[in-house]
């Protein structure tokens, strides 16, 4: 299976097709998994996450889900 490139919620949100503001929500929540930079030194990088985590991550949480299918409604 190949590796999955980790995404910055900019990403994240383009991938999912949901607003930028709704992943950021997620993140200040403690919603999503740890972040998975690529460089240990890119302390100036935005954080990345990888997608399927996220993913798993937030079906686990009913209300981030609503969330989610209220976003792609609109």
């Amino acid at each position: 299976m190949p590796q999955e490139t980790p995404l910055t919620t900019k990403q994240l949100a383009e991938v999912l097709k949901v607003p930028e503001s709704l992943i950021l929500s997620f993140r200040d929540q403690g919603l999503l998994p740890p972040a998975a930079n690529v460089q240990p030194d890119g302390a100036d990088d935005p954080p990345r996450y990888i997608r399927s985590e996220v993913v798993r991550a937030l079906r686990q949480n009913p209300e981030s889900m609503d969330a989610i299918r209220r976003a792609m409604r609109q």
